[in-house]
């Protein structure tokens, strides 16, 4: 288990303030906090945009990572300005040096939040990379305002992207299907390969998103979304895979946990809103 705080970089916290009361945020103090926030041992630091007095975000979100590196303890340290000011573009660098930097609005829990974030986020996968990561926002899975089959493809969308997984419910009380979604250690492997590397959208064709995600020892994540309301059926070529025509290959779905010789393409029939994700291998 890991310790991690919450806190904006601005006079307050995102927390409404009530009765002229309410949680005091870190700009202007970074020093001291990320001071006291090191003797605490915590290992997650999320810091927000709230009450930032229009100051430059880059500026405010500087003074915070240079606050934390001097500690001397590792911090991961996780941006969130909500892609206001393309926080890719500047975040992973020194001086900022965070480990994530949100790149969209807040999520909702509802199918077309998911969906807008995720093309927002799909379309960034060249500014990911080993200890620096896009966030689209945490997980929603569990909360009730999605069907089994978006939750899962939310899930699988997020660990294709190299996104942190973060649980945005109470696991006290989700049910057994939606825990199962979070317990799939084979999605979950693929979004924390050590390659490190966020998945890229190859196609999109009458509503199916085909992403690829280069994982070690030379395999593949391959996953296709139907965003449509409709069922589909979707399909990718070996050949726009990459792959090697002279080899074989297996593709192992990681929902339904079944292993199958791949031919020229990988084709599968999608209802609607639907993600199938596969790992694909050389046949020894």
């Amino acid at each position: 288990m890991r310790f991690g705080l919450y806190s904006s970089a601005g006079t307050w916290t995102c927390e409404p303030k009530q009765q002229n009361r309410g949680f005091p945020g870190g700009l202007g103090h970074e020093h001291e906090d990320a001071t006291l926030f090191a003797s605490w041992g915590i290992d997650y630091l999320k810091y927000d945009n709230c009450n930032n007095q229009k100051i430059d975000a880059k500026s405010r979100y500087t003074a915070m990572g240079e606050a934390l590196r001097n500690t001397g303890r590792p911090i991961f340290y996780a941006v969130c300005e909500w892609g206001e000011n393309k926080a890719w573009t500047w975040a992973s660098a020194p001086p900022v040096d965070a480990n994530s930097w949100r790149t969209t609005e807040d999520i909702r829990d509802n199918y077309a939040s998911m969906l807008k974030l995720f093309k927002l986020n799909v379309v960034l996968n060249s500014y990911a990379g080993p200890g620096h990561w896009n966030d689209p926002d945490m997980l929603e899975v569990g909360n009730g305002g999605m069907t089994e089959t978006e939750y899962r493809s939310h899930f699988t969308l997020w660990a294709m992207m190299a996104a942190p997984l973060l649980i945005g419910t109470d696991l006290r009380t989700i049910k057994g299907p939606f825990l199962d979604i979070l317990r799939n250690k084979e999605v979950i492997a693929v979004d924390q390969d050590p390659l490190g590397i966020q998945g890229r959208r190859i196609s999109e064709k009458h509503g199916v998103h085909v992403l690829v995600k280069p994982l070690q020892n030379q395999e593949l994540a391959v996953a296709l979304f139907n965003e449509s309301d409709t069922a589909t059926r979707g399909n990718v070529t070996g050949a726009e895979l990459g792959l090697d025509g002279t080899r074989k290959y297996r593709a192992r779905d990681l929902w339904q946990h079944t292993d199958a010789p791949l031919g020229d393409s990988l084709s599968i029939d999608l209802p609607a809103h639907a993600t199938a994700i596969y790992r694909v291998s050389v046949t020894p």
